[in-house]
């Protein structure tokens, strides 16, 4: 589940189970992807953490790093809906 939201939060694309489409960074952003992701799991979350924190706090993240209005919190909350993570 956590792959194929960082998966579509770069590349974009449509989730097969959810028929969601996400608009994805592409591939020469993917780095504030792995940024937001890096962050939120060494820092932000704990060994315990559900899907739903991980979500929360990779969307926190991009909003640290990227600004409220940027590609990557976009993309990266798509993805979390689309892989059905709310």
């Amino acid at each position: 589940i956590i792959s194929h939201a960082f998966y579509l939060a770069v590349e974009g694309g449509t989730n097969q189970t959810s028929g969601m489409v996400v608009d994805g960074v592409g591939s020469a952003n993917r780095g504030q992807i792995e940024r937001a992701f890096y962050r939120a799991f060494v820092y932000l979350l704990t060994s315990d953490a559900s899907f739903v924190e991980a979500r929360d706090a990779t969307i926190q993240s991009a909003r640290d790093l990227f600004g409220e209005q940027s590609a990557a919190l976009r993309a990266i909350a798509q993805s979390w809906t689309a892989v059905g993570i709310r």
